[in-house]
């Protein structure tokens, strides 16, 4: 699903070229951009052979890089392997407010270890806190997919997982969608148009979203997922509205 160019405006100016995009590509195109277009404040698809968004409300995006980017076909176009860049929050990610950030993992080259090795293919910074989603390390199968959030006051780390989220089942190739949600008393994570997991959180995430990084690995050697499609909206999906995106993704891209 190839955009060329990089869409940054106003939320009606980035909605206005989110549907206008979405209509010429018809039903080749991730059903987020046709059903929340309004809602839509980061795009990242891969499919140019960079780690630009390919839209964004800000007009100031990548921070920092580290690695050498390298690409695979992914579940539109291509994916990113390895790379990690750091985003500016500024317009395109806020904690303080609603919002729900989507995307696609695939294994890469798993087979039953000892122990499984971490990873996490994103992770924001408010003024406040951390907020990480990946998968912790650990025995095989016992790990979980996860929502980790570091309270900077050094007081009070929050843990929050979903119960048979390991990915044991997991095959090569597969393609999975992991989604976190929350509000700014309260974080939700749902694999494969599941049901939000939901936990509440002692204080609010942060009053600045600082920064965003998008990438699991750095090297080849870290590479433990494949990584496409990651939208972020400034609402809050429901359960409906998650497995119904998960259910036409699958279908509209032929998996």
């Amino acid at each position: 699903m190839s955009m060329s160019k990089i869409l940054i405006g106003s939320s009606l100016l980035l909605a206005l070229n989110i549907a206008s995009h979405a209509q010429e590509l018809g039903n080749n195109v991730n059903p987020v951009l046709r059903k929340h277009a309004e809602n839509i404040t980061f795009y990242l698809n891969f499919d140019e052979d960079n780690q630009l968004p390919v839209m964004a409300k800000s007009q100031k995006n990548i921070k920092s890089q580290e690695g050498v980017a390298t690409f695979e076909k992914g579940l539109w176009g291509k994916c990113l392997r390895t790379g990690h860049t750091n985003y500016y929050a500024e317009g395109n990610l806020d904690l303080s407010a609603p919002g729900t950030l989507i995307m696609w993992v695939s294994p890469w080259k798993w087979k039953q270890t000892e122990k499984e090795d971490y990873f996490w293919p994103f992770m924001a910074v408010t003024d406040a806190s951390k907020i990480q989603l990946g998968r912790q390390g650990g025995a095989w199968g016992k790990t979980r997919i996860y929502a980790y959030v570091t309270v900077f006051n050094g007081k009070t780390n929050i843990y929050h997982g979903i119960e048979g989220g390991s990915g044991k089942n997991w095959k090569n190739g597969e393609w999975h969608m992991l989604v976190l949600a929350w509000t700014p008393e309260n974080i939700a994570i749902s694999v494969d148009g599941g049901k939000l997991a939901e936990k509440g959180i002692p204080q609010p995430l942060g009053n600045k979203t600082e920064w965003f990084c998008i990438g699991a690995a750095v090297t080849e050697k870290q590479t433990q997922v494949l990584q496409d499609e990651v939208i972020i909206l400034n609402t809050k999906l429901n359960d409906d509205e998650i497995k119904s995106l998960y259910e036409e993704t699958l279908k509209a891209a032929g998996k």
